[in-house]
């Protein structure tokens, strides 16, 4: 199996994002997982001038083909495209796997997986994605 990887892109801090993303996909494949992340696509969507439409259906695409979600929650600010993807994984039966950071309060998110955790620092978040059993 593997895992879509799916985070909060709109308004996120681009630094915050170019230091987590690698790291969470780095540490699942460790596991041994196939990995996929539209993070590192960014440029070739909007050079390609795709509307968020086509970017969804590319990621319904890829969550198939996964076989499973796994989610980062590094904030309360909300995610439309997550919402989607979240919602997508639970009218599929595809495994939903959510990762929030400690501290992030306003979502129900965790509770519509299948395993969820929380982490404190991407420190910590790395080393719960390489030893956790629900993954």
């Amino acid at each position: 199996m593997g895992y879509f990887v799916a985070y909060r892109h709109t308004g996120a801090d681009p630094g915050r994002l170019g230091d987590l993303l690698p790291a969470v996909c780095e540490s699942l494949r460790e596991r041994g997982e196939e990995v996929y992340c539209t993070y590192f696509q960014e440029e070739e969507f909007k050079s390609a001038g795709h509307k968020p439409r086509r970017i969804m259906e590319h990621a319904f695409e890829k969550i198939e083909k996964m076989g499973g979600l796994f989610v980062i929650i590094d904030g309360e600010e909300k995610s439309e495209g997550m919402l989607m993807e979240v919602g997508y994984c639970a009218a599929k039966g595809l495994k939903t796997v959510v990762a929030k950071r400690r501290g992030v309060e306003n979502t129900y998110i965790p509770n519509m997986a299948d395993h969820n955790f929380e982490y404190t620092d991407i420190e910590d978040l790395k080393s719960k994605v390489l030893e956790d059993q629900g993954i």
